[in-house]
């Protein structure tokens, strides 16, 4: 269920995505932090830069990437 919201609501910007840049494949992947009805600020922030450098070291061939002070 919580999935099909997230997707929904994400549905405009990866179809805006698919249009800007036709050679790239988008793909949506959700995930959740923390517990019902507490969100942990840092827990937060830490998921999803480990999301982002993740991307990063992908799209770059594996280079070592760091988004270290960009929060």
């Amino acid at each position: 269920m919580k999935d099909a919201e997230a997707d929904e609501q994400h549905k405009s910007i990866i179809s805006a995505l698919k249009v800007a840049v036709r050679e790239w494949k988008f793909e949506q992947i959700n995930f959740v932090v923390g517990n019902r009805g507490l969100v942990v600020e840092s827990e937060v922030c830490e998921a999803h830069n480990q999301v982002i450098v993740s991307f990063l070291q992908q799209v770059q061939g594996g280079t070592r990437t760091t988004t270290e002070g960009s929060r």
